[in-house]
């Protein structure tokens, strides 16, 4: 298949895509950052595996677990397996759009602090807009596992001092550094990127990847 002829599928499958969001009642704020954040953090951890495909996607706080969809939409894992304590009523709608991925999907309504996970080598954590202490909640799963992360914080949490509360920035500036620096001091190797500005103004993407 010639270069141009695979990013014209590509740009048809994302028009696929944007169109099931809208049809199952999701905004289509959500589309971008699914896509945003799938399309340039996975890459870097299959390049840090040096795989071509991940085995599973751990998603965290999934919500719709259309990001999840995506991912396995284009092939960049085996499995992935969604958690959240609910799932909305568009869950079902957007699954609905992607039938033929559903064997290799997971739902769990589940309360993660709650549960101990055990996540195998060539999987990595996902957390996109965990509110609050989640976020550090998602850390510290990639981190006993030693696990790649892809993080997107969303709303600030409490707690979890640190020498950055000093520094006088923006607060959402300075949730996102203290959550890097959180992964960085138990070991990880950080790579920021960021979502379309236009889609959310949370939008950026910690990637992080364990020191080997």
């Amino acid at each position: 298949m010639s270069k141009s002829m695979k990013c014209s599928q590509d740009s048809l499958f994302k028009i696929s895509d944007l169109s099931n969001i809208v049809a199952s009642n999701i905004k289509v704020k959500e589309f971008f950052e699914s896509r945003d954040t799938i399309d340039k953090s996975l890459p870097i951890i299959k390049q840090f595996y040096g795989i071509r495909k991940l085995k599973t996607i751990y998603e965290f706080a999934s919500g719709h677990t259309f990001s999840g969809l995506y991912a396995l939409a284009r092939n960049h894992c085996n499995n992935v397996i969604t958690s959240d304590l609910h799932f909305p009523k568009s869950t079902m709608a957007i699954q609905s759009k992607y039938s033929k991925l559903m064997a290799r999907l997971e739902t769990r309504e589940e309360d993660i602090y709650q549960n101990e996970y055990h996540i195998p080598i060539y999987s990595a954590v996902l957390g996109i807009h965990p509110c609050g202490n989640l976020s550090y909640r998602v850390c510290d799963i990639a981190i006993e596992n030693e696990s790649p992360i892809i993080l997107v914080p969303c709303c600030i949490s409490k707690g979890h001092p640190s020498y950055l509360d000093t520094f006088e920035l923006n607060k959402y500036l300075k949730h996102e550094l203290k959550l890097a620096n959180y992964l960085s001091t138990a070991g990880y190797n950080i790579t920021i990127k960021k979502i379309t500005e236009k889609a959310t103004p949370r939008n950026t993407i910690i990637i992080g990847t364990p020191q080997i």
